[in-house]
């Protein structure tokens, strides 16, 4: 993914966190790996089109590797030029809840239009 092309989920949230939370989280995700279990080949969270900020843990994901082709097991892993500088979360908690907030309306607004179409409102 160039520079310039965000994903849907890294315009979303680079644009309602402030800057030094926007730059935070997309150096986080820069050194969140991806690597393959069967030719460790290695890529970012940002890369990928994600965000991992603030999180811990080595989880594993089932993908596809463009180095080997084989969609298998990949582990996320710390890279070793992992960021140490911290930046408060507060913006980025304010982003999660108005989304989540949006989302539920949005739910509700459908639910609703359901019901009212089968006739039970």
């Amino acid at each position: 993914m160039s520079e310039h092309e965000l994903s849907r989920t890294q315009r979303l949230f680079t644009r309602l966190v402030d800057a030094p939370t926007a730059a935070a989280m997309e150096a986080h995700s820069r050194a969140w790996l991806v690597r393959c279990l069967n030719c460790s080949h290695a890529r970012s969270i940002w890369e990928l089109g994600g965000i991992r900020y603030k999180a811990a843990g080595n989880a594993l994901t089932r993908m596809n590797c463009p180095s080997c082709g084989k969609t298998g097991a990949h582990r996320l892993e710390k890279a070793e030029s992992f960021p140490t500088n911290n930046v408060p979360a507060g913006s980025l908690w304010r982003a999660i809840i108005l989304v989540t907030f949006v989302t539920m309306l949005v739910l509700a607004a459908i639910v609703l239009s359901i019901l009212w179409a089968v006739g039970v409102l």
